[in-house]
């Protein structure tokens, strides 16, 4: 199974938006959890999405982190 895609444009969305500082400042865990948190207050996500966009936040960490890092930087 897949995320859908509008699921995926709304979490790049919270990154790209996102507080830079804040992020600098969460751990691995706090990042999935916050993102999360941010695509389901738009609307809830059913319990295989959570899972897949958990693991798929997880993976992308790193980039996150230099997006966030990047931002910082320019700033």
């Amino acid at each position: 199974m897949t995320l859908d895609t509008k699921i995926l444009r709304r979490m790049w969305r919270f990154v790209e938006t996102g507080n830079p500082y804040a992020i600098a400042k969460l751990s691995d865990e706090e990042i999935v959890q916050n993102l999360i948190r941010q695509v389901e207050s738009i609307s809830p996500l059913a319990a295989e999405d959570l899972k897949l966009l958990a693991n798929y936040i997880t993976d992308r960490t790193p980039l996150i982190r230099d997006l966030a890092q990047s931002k910082l930087v320019m700033s």
